[in-house]
Order: C-alpha cells, then sequence, then structure tokens
C-alpha cells in the first residue's frame, strides 16, 4: 500500500499514517492565554466556560492538556 510509513506491517494500520508527535506546542500562544485567563478567573469564585472546538485531528486534545499542565504548574 503506497502513503503508508515504511517498516509498519500493513496490517497494523488497518489503512493509517503512523501521526508524528512532538513534545514542544507550538503555535497556540493565545489560545493558551485565553484558557489561563479563564482558569484564574475561576480560581478567584468567577464561574467561566471554556469551548474548545474544530476539525478532527486540529489539536483540541493537545491544547486542554497543554492548559492543563499550565494550570497544574501555576
Amino acid at each position: 500500500m503506497s502513503g503508508l510509513i515504511t517498516g509498519v506491517a500493513e496490517g497494523h494500520t488497518r489503512g493509517m499514517v503512523r501521526r508524528v508527535t512532538s513534545a514542544e506546542f507550538v503555535g497556540r500562544a493565545a489560545e493558551l492565554a485565553a484558557i489561563r485567563t479563564a482558569t484564574e478567573a475561576a480560581a478567584d469564585g468567577d464561574g467561566r466556560i471554556v469551548l474548545v472546538a474544530g476539525d478532527a485531528g486540529i489539536g483540541k486534545t493537545r491544547l486542554v492538556q497543554a492548559a492543563c499542565a499550565q494550570a497544574a504548574h501555576d
């Protein structure tokens, strides 16, 4: 099957290409800042709702993971 990463058994991926990920989070500073502002306000007693929406694969889960890690660090 063309298009699959070489060295991966054809049946293993079921036709899906393996994703390449990085530990570094790039290009979402504004979104992280907005979530941080909301979490800080919530911590001060001002309730907030944050909606993270977008197409599949755009990085919603990764954004929330980064925001949670940032909140835990603060």
